[in-house]
């Protein structure tokens, strides 16, 4: 049975209870597979396999369509009561929610009308385009999502681990990647350093395991999420290297073939 995250962020955890760690999260309009049911709480997996727990007053059952869908590539996008900078903000929606092509009601510049799964409508200022899914854009939405604050299990605008940083940026341009950062280091094939393209990603390791991850953009620097999203640099000579970085450091990754332009 399928089911629709109906609020803009919903948690996702470990064992059908709140006090268990949380696993990931799930943005509104995203469908979800129920496995199983105890009480109020649902065991769901995710697109990208992840499984876990979410209470039952996230999730509501409606028909999906992603054919002419929109997604965010803003860290927050605000949205509206009615079609003005002026009103009533009802909602922020995060970077990487889609919005399908069934919910939108009407795209006259410069906003978007969209119903919620509930049917409520909102309205999304549109600064300009969306983009295509280029290297470019994957480094210039990394760097809107600067000092947004690291989250364990987190993969939205209002926080995110590592993998769930890079996993929401491509979601972002319409790619979809594995949900931890093994799992990405797995699907793709290393690169030397003088190679590295931008949209590449850069791989850590503790403990012979794969720990970390984060995003090539250019001159050895890289964007991730550690503490919150910031830069840092794989030169020792660069003021924003980290001796960590050195100690750490795993390999460059081609994003190549998933991204061919």
């Amino acid at each position: 049975m399928k089911k629709i995250i109906n609020t803009s962020v919903a948690p996702i955890y470990r064992e059908p209870s709140f006090n268990s760690e949380m696993v990931t999260q799930a943005l509104l309009w995203e469908s979800v597979t129920v496995i199983e049911q105890k009480n109020d709480w649902l065991k769901v997996e995710q697109w990208d396999g992840y499984v876990g727990w979410i209470q039952s007053f996230y999730l509501t059952t409606v028909e999906k369509k992603k054919t002419g869908s929109v997604i965010i590539q803003d860290r927050l996008s605000p949205i509206y009561s009615r079609p003005s900078v002026a009103a009533d903000i009802i909602d922020y929606l995060s970077v990487g929610t889609e919005i399908p092509g069934n919910a939108i009601i009407d795209q006259t510049p410069p906003f978007l009308k969209f119903a919620y799964p509930d049917n409520t409508t909102g309205y999304l200022f549109k600064k300009k385009a969306y983009e295509v899914d280029t290297r470019k854009t994957l480094v210039r939405t990394g760097l809107k999502l600067h000092g947004t604050p690291y989250l364990w299990g987190g993969k939205s605008g209002f926080g995110f681990d590592c993998s769930g940083f890079i996993q929401t940026l491509f979601f972002s341009i319409g790619v979809e990647l594995p949900r931890d950062s093994h799992q990405q280091y797995e699907k793709l094939k290393p690169v030397e350093l003088h190679s590295a393209s931008p949209g590449d990603l850069v791989f850590f390791r503790t403990n012979d395991k794969i720990s970390h991850v984060g995003i090539y953009m250019h001159v050895e620097r890289f964007i991730h999420c550690s503490g919150s999203v910031k830069i840092n640099s794989l030169n020792c000579d660069d003021p924003l290297y980290e001796s960590w970085v050195t100690e750490k450091f795993d390999s460059i990754r081609t994003i190549k073939p998933i991204i061919t332009k």
